[in-house]
């Protein structure tokens, strides 16, 4: 539900245990759960805390959840965000409209719209970028960037690629001289016109398109790839980014991300980057200058329906590509996929095999894609335990349990809550060099989980 579509909002303090439980019983069409005012300084810690942990109870029944963040203004913003907030909520309190506030600041541009991202640049399509800085380590931390996004990319012959943010269009025409099929789309079109005469003074025949990232929804035909190379950063609705591509992806197809600023250092988990080049560049310019942090970019990839798997190579500093893979339809399983950081340090070490299964530690949290239609979730889970184990399951305001017997095989079936976005699995611990004759894995185990399905 979106939020004009509200008749009533239940505002509950974020450090009240009680009013937060019998919230969902009062009816409201929303409930904001407010950190800032309601709660005294002294308090917000432990705030915090209990609203991550109620989160999942509260979201269900077409009710919407909103988040009251303390301001961007004061030191709590980042705590908040990075302890609280997870993907799919359905509004982070006033963060977008202050990142965006912020922006319209630094830029002195009023308003964003995708328009401020044309540069003016006078181009000549004979000396582009980065031959015409002369400097040897631009232009080889340029061309070894390239090579390596090839390289991951790794596609095969004849394969069809849609390249956002084609810019000088460097990637565009190494590609194209590979044999691939490249649709080429800037919003710029001084940069759309240049890559058209790059290539065809090479004999090259590519599409090229004057466009805008979330124009995505317009396209008619699915591609091998979708690339964006130093460019997603500059999109300015990124989840609604993620949620579209699955349209213009073939089903075995990649989504890749090559030399943009996603890191786990990063002061929240998005915004805008306040180093003084992207500064420069807001102010100068009026590019919007986006950041991520690492484990919050592949919290929603997975809620979102993609698994990222990261690349990185220590030869140039713009050396770092995320592959998204489709997980949409399909049981995602958990040993196979990039976890973000803290929820991968809640499962046991992954077996050395590399297999798809992974063992739950006592809670281990696994996130899953919101929005999808009613259904059933379902885990496959495995005992290899000499002894029975007993098995706990959350799912939102789901709950399963059983006891799976040495050696069997079960599925747990819960109710799937489109607005949750996560599960929780978890079992006692064992260890196998204490329990097994002649083993020497002496790892801390739960429940073996070889795979979760969303419907």
């Amino acid at each position: 539900m979106s939020i004009d579509l509200c008749r009533t909002l239940l505002f509950v303090p974020g450090n009240r245990q009680r009013m937060l439980e019998r919230a969902p019983a009062a009816g409201a069409d929303a409930i904001v759960v407010d950190l800032e005012d309601a709660v005294p300084i002294s308090e917000k810690r432990e705030a915090r805390k209990l609203v991550r942990s109620m989160l999942p109870s509260l979201v269900g029944d077409g009710r919407s959840v909103f988040v009251r963040i303390n301001s961007i203004k004061t030191a709590r913003t980042r705590a908040d965000l990075l302890e609280v907030i997870r993907p799919g909520l359905a509004v982070v309190g006033e963060y977008r409209a202050e990142q965006f506030e912020l922006y319209t600041r630094l830029s002195t541009r009023g308003e964003y719209c995708s328009e401020n991202e044309t540069s003016g640049f006078e181009v000549d399509s004979r000396v582009p970028f980065p031959y015409y800085t002369k400097s040897p380590e631009t232009v080889s931390n340029q061309l070894l960037a390239i090579g390596f996004m090839v390289k991951v990319m790794a596609l095969p012959t004849g394969a069809s690629v849609l390249e956002y943010g084609a810019g000088w269009g460097n990637t565009t025409i190494t590609l194209a001289r590979m044999g691939y099929d490249v649709h080429a789309i800037d919003i710029d079109e001084n940069f759309v016109r240049m890559v058209a005469e790059r290539a065809h003074r090479l004999g090259l025949d590519v599409v090229t398109e004057v466009g805008e990232f979330l124009g995505v929804s317009e396209l008619e035909r699915t591609y091998d790839a979708v690339l964006f190379y130093e460019c997603f950063h500059h999109c300015s609705d990124h989840q609604r980014m993620l949620n579209e591509l699955h349209r213009v992806v073939k089903p075995d197809g990649n989504v890749v991300l090559a030399a943009e600023p996603i890191l786990e250092s990063f002061h929240a988990p998005w915004g805008l980057r306040l180093d003084g080049e992207s500064l420069w560049a807001i102010r100068a310019n009026g590019w919007l200058e986006l950041g991520f942090q690492e484990s919050y970019f592949v919290e929603t990839c997975l809620r979102s329906g993609w698994s990222a798997c990261k690349h990185v190579t220590d030869v140039t500093p713009l050396g770092t590509v995320f592959v998204l893979s489709s997980t949409r339809g399909l049981p995602v399983q958990p040993g196979a996929i990039t976890m973000p950081s803290s929820d991968d340090l809640g499962w046991a070490v992954p077996d050395y095999q590399g297999t798809g299964q992974r063992y739950s530690l006592e809670r281990s949290r696994l996130v899953v894609e919101i929005g999808r239609p009613a259904g059933e979730l379902v885990i496959e889970l495995v005992n290899p335990a000499p002894h029975d184990l007993r098995v706990q399951v959350e799912h939102g305001a789901q709950r399963w349990a059983s006891t799976v017997r040495s050696g069997e095989l079960m599925s747990a079936a819960l109710t799937y809550e489109p607005e949750c976005g996560e599960v929780f699995i978890g079992a006692p611990i064992w260890v196998p060099a204490s329990t097994i004759p002649g083993s020497e894995d002496h790892r801390q185990l739960g429940i073996g989980v070889r795979s979760v399905a969303v419907p």
